[in-house]
C-alpha cells in the first residue's frame, strides 16, 4: 500500500475551500493551510496523515490566531479505524477543533465536526443544552431561551482563571448535576443556577501582566 504524505491532503482540502467561497494559501507561517472569505476571520487547516498529540498541541496553538480550526486526516479505513476516528472527532469536540477527512479514492473532503466550543445536552430533556464559548462564558438553553451559568467569584476573592476552552461535564450518575472547571472545579446540582466549589488554587497562579 502507498504510503500518504500530508502534502497529498492540500489539493483536495483546497478545492474543498475553494467550492465553499474560500481564497486558500498554503505554508502561511506555522500553518498548513489558510483561507480567507469575505471580511470573515481566517478558517485554518492542520494537515496530518493521521491523529497524534502533535496535531492536537498545533490545533490548539493555532486557536490563538483564530476560532476557526479544523485537522485533515485520511478517510478511515475498517471498523477497527473507524471507532478510533469516531473517538478523535469527539475529543476534537472537546477542545473546539472542527475535522475534515480525505477520500483518496475519490478525492471528497468531508466535514465531521465544525469549530465550537462542546456542547452538554440534558439527558432526559433534549431541550436543555449547555454550550458556550471561550474564556468561561458558558449558558443553559432552555426551549430557546438562555441563561448565563459561570460561576462567579465571592466578594474579596480574586476573580475565576478560565482557558481557552472551558472544560464542562454532566454527571453521568444524575442528570441535573454539572461540573465546570476553571483554575478551580465547581459542581452544582440545580442546572448551573447556583455552583459549589469543590478544589483549592489547580493552578500555579495567574501571571503578571
Amino acid at each position: 500500500m502507498k504510503k500518504i504524505k500530508e502534502t497529498e491532503l492540500y489539493a483536495p482540502v483546497k478545492a474543498y475551500l475553494v467550492a465553499l467561497g474560500y481564497e486558500v494559501k498554503g505554508e502561511v507561517g506555522a500553518a498548513d493551510v489558510v483561507a480567507r472569505r469575505g471580511a470573515e476571520a481566517p478558517l485554518i487547516v492542520e494537515l496530518k496523515t493521521g491523529f497524534s498529540l502533535q496535531l492536537m498541541h498545533q490545533a490548539v496553538a493555532r486557536q490563538r490566531i483564530s476560532d476557526s480550526v479544523y485537522v485533515a486526516v485520511p478517510r478511515w479505513k475498517g471498523r477497527a479505524s473507524w471507532k478510533a476516528f469516531k473517538a478523535n472527532v469527539g475529543l476534537c469536540k472537546r477542545l473546539g477543533v472542527g475535522v475534515l477527512s480525505v477520500d483518496f479514492e475519490t478525492g471528497a473532503v468531508q466535514a465531521h465536526s465544525d469549530p465550537a466550543a462542546f456542547q452538554q445536552v440534558h439527558r432526559e430533556n433534549p431541550s436543555i443544552v449547555f454550550t458556550g464559548f471561550q474564556f468561561g462564558n458558558y449558558y443553559r438553553i432552555e426551549s430557546g431561551k438562555r441563561k448565563a451559568i459561570t460561576p462567579k467569584h465571592e466578594l474579596g476573592e480574586a476573580p475565576y482563571r478560565f482557558n481557552w476552552q472551558t472544560p464542562i461535564l454532566l454527571s453521568s450518575h444524575h442528570p441535573d448535576v454539572l461540573y465546570l472547571g476553571n483554575n478551580k472545579l465547581h459542581r452544582s446540582f440545580d442546572l448551573g443556577e447556583t455552583w459549589t466549589t469543590l478544589s483549592p488554587d489547580l493552578t500555579k497562579g495567574g501571571r503578571k501582566g
